[in-house]
């Protein structure tokens, strides 16, 4: 439910702009079910997005198999647009990210934080 009343946004940001065109990223939300009304998926010219991913300190290089390697991240970002919590996906565990984001909504509102 927390996506329901749009306090909380999704973003994805392409690791390979030449494959990751606007129409194969569609694909991609059909695929896996993503709401656009909740879940934006971004690419644009390769010198942009490696300036994102340097900005956010990421990285992506071609690995072996024709995919990229890179880190896995999830980043929590406010509604001021600071960097709470970067989470490592090997190590990634839902609850933990829901009861960061519901502390954030609650900070947010003005409430108190757990």
């Amino acid at each position: 439910g927390l996506l329901n009343d749009d306090r909380v946004r999704l973003l994805s940001i392409t690791l390979d702009p030449a494959r990751d065109t606007p129409e194969a990223l569609r694909e991609y939300m059909k695929a896996y079910d993503a709401d656009p009304a909740h879940w934006t998926f971004l690419t644009g010219p390769r010198e942009q997005v490696e300036k994102v991913h340097a900005a956010w300190g990421m990285w992506a290089k071609p690995a072996a198999n024709g995919q990229f390697d890179h880190p896995s991240r999830v980043f929590l970002v406010d509604g001021r647009g600071r960097v709470r919590e970067i989470y490592n996906l090997d190590f990634f565990k839902p609850g933990w990210v829901l009861e960061d984001v519901q502390s954030l909504l609650k900070e947010a509102a003005g409430g108190p934080e757990k």
